[in-house]
C-alpha cells in the first residue's frame, strides 16, 4: 500500500502537465486514513496490527475505508485546470452502465445505487496539479470491513475527522458479473470514451521507480502514519480486591509520552514503577502486557491490571 500512495503522488506531482491519467490499483488488508485523521480515533489499530493488517495515511482527507482485494482504487490525475468532479466521476457511471447499473453521484464524495454507497471519493489539489480518487467496492468482505474500524469514543478522544458510518454493498451483490478484471476494462473503456483521446501506458525509468520506493518508506513510518500533532488518550478504571486503579496514558506518534496511574494500594512505590515502564513504550497491548509481567507485585495482582487492557486491546 505504502509503494501505491508513493507511486499516486508521483504521477501527481511529476506528471505531464497536458495528460489526463487514470491509475488502477489495490490493496491488501490494508486500511487507508484521510490526512487529517487521528489513526487511534478511526482503526482498532493493535487488533489490525496483530493480524498483519497495513496502514497508510493518503494525502487527501476525508474518512478511514477499508481495502482488500475485493475492493478497487481508481485515481483521475491531471493539471487542476482540468479537473471537474462531474466528469471524473461519469467514467465510472458509465462504466457501470456496462452492467445494466444506473449509479449516481450522492452529496460531497459518495457514488451510490439505489441509495447504497458503492464508492467514496477524496480530492488532492497542490501546486496547479490536482487527483481524485475514491474506492470501487467489488466483492470486498464485508465483516472485515468493519471489524477494525470505529473505536470507542468513550475511552479514546481526539479533535480529529470522524469517519462517517455509511450503508455500503458490494457491486457484485447488485450483479455477479461485476469481477475486478472485468470492471477495470470497463473504466479503462469509458475513460477513452469521456476524454477522446489516445490511450497510452505509462513507463518508469528506474531511477524514477527508485524515487517512488524511496517516498514509500516515508508512508510507511509511523512519523507519518501515527502523526505526532493527533494525541489519544487511553483510559480505564477498576475495582479489584486489592485496590481501586485507574489508569490513563497519553499517546503521540503510537509511543506512550504521558501516564498517570492513580491508585489506593498499599504498595507505596507501585504507581512510580509503574509510570516509569509505561513511558516511552509503543502503544500496543502485548508491549504493556510484558511490562506488568515485571512489576513486583502478586502474579494475581498482574492478571487484574493486564485483564484493565485484554478488555480493551481492540481499542488500542
Amino acid at each position: 500500500p505504502y509503494f501505491n500512495i508513493a507511486m499516486e503522488e508521483y504521477l501527481t506531482l511529476h506528471g505531464d502537465v497536458n495528460t489526463i491519467t487514470l491509475f488502477l490499483w489495490q490493496n491488501e488488508h490494508t486500511i487507508v486514513i484521510g490526512r487529517n485523521q487521528n489513526a487511534y480515533t478511526q482503526v482498532k489499530v493493535s487488533q489490525f496490527q496483530e493480524d498483519n493488517g497495513n496502514l497508510v495515511r493518503r494525502l487527501s482527507g476525508g474518512g478511514a475505508v477499508y481495502h482488500d482485494l475485493g475492493n478497487l482504487n481508481f485515481t483521475f490525475i491531471m493539471n487542476s485546470k482540468y479537473f471537474d468532479v462531474h466528469r471524473q466521476s461519469n467514467v465510472i457511471l458509465n462504466a457501470l452502465k456496462q452492467y445494466g447499473l444506473q449509479a449516481s453521484f450522492s452529496g460531497r464524495n459518495d457514488l451510490i445505487i439505489d441509495q447504497k454507497k458503492f464508492s467514496g471519493n477524496a480530492y488532492y489539489h497542490h501546486q496547479g496539479r490536482s487527483y481524485h480518487h475514491g474506492t470501487l467496492l467489488v466483492n470486498v468482505e464485508m465483516d472485515t470491513l468493519s471489524r477494525y474500524l470505529n473505536v470507542s469514543q468513550q475511552k479514546l478522544s481526539s479533535n480529529a475527522v470522524q469517519s462517517i458510518k455509511s450503508r455500503v454493498t458490494n457491486l457484485s451483490a447488485l450483479n455477479p458479473d461485476i469481477t475486478v478484471d472485468s470492471l477495470k476494462q470497463h473504466l479503462v473503456k469509458a475513460f477513452a470514451d469521456e476524454y477522446h483521446g489516445e490511450l497510452s501506458m505509462r513507463d518508469f525509468t528506474t531511477q524514477e521507480l527508485e524515487f517512488i520506493e524511496t517516498r514509500s518508506k516515508h508512508f510507511a513510518s509511523d512519523d507519518w502514519n501515527f502523526n505526532p500533532r493527533f494525541k489519544a488518550t487511553f483510559e480505564q478504571r477498576a475495582r479489584f480486591a486489592w485496590a481501586e486503579t485507574a489508569i490513563t496514558l497519553e499517546v503521540v506518534n503510537n509511543i506512550i509520552t504521558n501516564a498517570d496511574i492513580d491508585s489506593d494500594v498499599m504498595i507505596s512505590d507501585f504507581t512510580s514503577e509503574f509510570k516509569h515502564k509505561l513511558l516511552h513504550t509503543r502503544f500496543e497491548f502485548e508491549a504493556i502486557k510484558d511490562i506488568i509481567s515485571t512489576l513486583n507485585i502478586e502474579p494475581d495482582w498482574k492478571d487484574d491490571l493486564a485483564s484493565l487492557f485484554m478488555e480493551k486491546q481492540h481499542d488500542l
